[in-house]
């Protein structure tokens, strides 16, 4: 998904609902707006705590829907929360600090390569470990 204005990303959630012949409900279009004003990773748990009206099965329900609609991609699963990120960045990894939970993107380290086995659809790579602030 290539970049967007905030309210260019909710019209374009909004189309692609549309384009499926999906409805684009007002729980929907509550998470979607979240997405686009949210910067880097995130997860169920912080979209429920943020967004009034929207209980938690529908969240978790809206996010597969988003994923299978190729809008947001899971990047990690960290203490048994997964976390999504919203397309529109040039493609990059994650660092996470197992502490306290800071992320931060880092480029991507691979080069774009065809695999003889997949027709690869997306990789992720992340680093774990324990940031400076924690650390000391």
């Amino acid at each position: 998904m290539e970049k967007r204005t905030k309210g260019g990303h909710v019209k374009y959630v909004r189309e692609k609902l549309e384009k499926k012949w999906l409805r684009f409900t007002p729980q929907r279009e509550k998470v979607a707006e979240y997405i686009a004003n949210h910067k880097g990773i995130f997860s169920a748990e912080q979209i429920g705590k943020k967004t009034k009206g929207v209980d938690r099965a529908s969240v978790y329900r809206i996010l597969r829907l988003f994923v299978k609609l190729d809008l947001i991609h899971p990047v990690l699963t960290l203490q048994e929360k997964e976390y999504y990120e919203s397309h529109g960045k040039p493609h990059h990894h994650h660092e996470i600090c197992t502490r306290c939970g800071r992320t931060a993107c880092i480029p991507c380290p691979l080069p774009k390569k065809k695999s003889k086995m997949l027709k690869i659809e997306h990789h992720t790579f992340v680093v774990t470990g324990i940031c400076k602030s924690c650390a000391t």
